[in-house]
């Protein structure tokens, strides 16, 4: 019964205080996104719909993959970047991280809108 005693005052003592630390460096991360969604340019919106990272993009065949998810564009995206309101498929580069609105056309989904966001907006590792 002692053994177990001291189980508990070390969990006590060391446990729950790294639990609290590891809760207050999740909401200091979310803290921090919203810092950095709440700066984005008048022209992006509050949501997106999904965020990704891209890790390839083929222009010519209007495909994407990120977050090895792939994706359909359609041929009338809007993009729209962080230094100007309408950019090109040809200005998004793998590495960068998006946010998009999917729609769909017939039995296809495509995306149909993308905003580049800043690194900090990157979804966590899974």
């Amino acid at each position: 019964m002692m053994k177990f005693a001291k189980i508990c005052k070390c969990l006590k003592r060391y446990l729950v205080p790294l639990l609290l630390l590891v809760g207050m460096a999740s909401a200091e991360d979310i803290a921090q996104q919203n810092i950095v969604a709440e700066s984005l340019p008048a022209y992006y919106p509050a949501q997106f719909e999904q965020v990704r990272v891209i890790n390839t993009i083929n222009t010519g065949k209007n495909f994407l993959e990120a977050d090895a998810l792939h994706f359909s564009i359609w041929n009338n995206a809007k993009v729209h970047l962080l230094k100007t309101e309408f950019g090109n498929l040809v200005d998004l580069k793998p590495g960068m991280v998006i946010g998009f609105t999917i729609k769909k056309f017939g039995d296809t989904s495509y995306i149909n809108e993308i905003w580049e966001l800043p690194e900090e907006m990157a979804p966590p590792l899974q």
